[in-house]
């Protein structure tokens, strides 16, 4: 089986297309999503792909430091965070998400799925916990079934 290492989070040029620098107004009603620690390449970038063709717009994040900087400059809709990072643990990020943006809808992904990090995952906060790879119809589906959401944990 091939290993391909983790992709370096600059290469996907912050994520965003290169642009004039102004916002539309259809670039502003986008929702924004926050991939977290998905070291496949080939997965980062279907999940890119598929998102931004479903009209989101996307960052990436290598791990708990650089997920922690970019929620300091930017409020998500939606995070995908992988529960095994390079850094940390998945875990730490939805803490985080909690905290710093609590109507962030957080989806949890793991290659390594165990019944005690899915039931901490979501005592803590998350909407949903997908094993990897994830079917992307699936993620579409439950995607949509979160618009108008904003997950609040008291």
């Amino acid at each position: 089986m091939l290993k391909v290492a983790a992709p370096d989070s600059s290469k996907f040029e912050n994520n965003m297309p290169i642009k004039d620098g102004k916002d539309t107004e259809k670039d502003i009603m986008k929702k924004k999503v926050i991939l977290v620690g998905e070291t496949d390449f080939c997965a980062a970038l279907s999940l890119r792909l598929a998102l931004q063709d479903d009209g989101y717009q996307y960052w990436a994040a290598s791990g708990v430091a650089d997920a922690r900087a970019l929620l300091i400059e930017n409020d998500f809709d939606v995070a995908l965070v992988d529960v095994h990072l390079p850094d940390g643990n998945g875990l730490e990020v939805l803490r985080t998400l909690r905290i710093r943006q609590p109507d962030c809808v957080v989806i949890m992904l793991t290659g390594y799925a165990s019944l005690e990090t899915a039931i901490a995952a979501l005592r803590q906060g998350a909407y949903d916990y997908l094993i990897k790879p994830c079917d992307l119809e699936e993620l579409r589906f439950i995607l949509k079934t979160t618009e108008g959401l904003g997950i609040a944990v008291a």
